[in-house]
């Protein structure tokens, strides 16, 4: 079993100021901010970045991801369902060296509940972006018929421009 996944597991239940010291080697250089909260879910990526006011509610669960970034004021509810491919060597995508297991949620963007996101190359969700409904899933990679291979692709909600936001 990956040990990212079990010391997520074991870190989940703990109130935040003890996760905060726990997850504090896996932030990156800017950091987990204090004001950020990760609820009862596991979270087992490489690197995590939460901005001000960034949060993850309770029963998600988040694993083989490369990075895990959330823009101030962004929201990952609960009850989803946030997997990756993990980077690094791999038979399956042999052809994508550079391929990086990626979520990042831009300032006020929100991730409801319950969905799923396969992060098995970027997904990137644009500021004052919400994916809401129920059970949505956002795949990025398919099998290519003609080559018989998996083919992921980066995938990016659609971005407001910044003068069409209120001031």
């Amino acid at each position: 079993m990956n040990s990212r996944i079990v010391i997520a597991a074991f870190l989940a239940p703990l109130p935040w100021f003890l996760k905060t010291a726990a997850h504090a080697n896996r932030c990156s250089a800017t950091g987990c901010i204090p004001s950020s909260r990760i609820g009862l879910s596991l979270v087992a990526a490489t690197e995590v970045e939460l901005a001000e006011n960034a949060r993850i509610g309770h029963l998600n669960v988040v694993r083989g991801l490369s990075r895990l970034e959330l823009g101030p004021h962004s929201i990952i509810a609960q009850l989803n369902w946030i997997t990756g491919f993990p980077a690094g060597p791999s038979r399956h995508f042999a052809h994508q060296p550079d391929r990086r297991p990626t979520l990042r949620l831009g300032e006020h963007s929100a991730v409801t509940r319950p969905h799923l996101l396969d992060c098995t190359n970027s997904i990137s969700i644009g500021r004052f972006t919400t994916v809401a409904g129920f059970r949505s899933q956002i795949l990025t990679h398919s099998i290519d018929l003609a080559t018989n291979a998996r083919i992921p692709r980066p995938w990016k909600s659609a971005r407001i421009a910044s003068s069409a936001l209120p001031a």
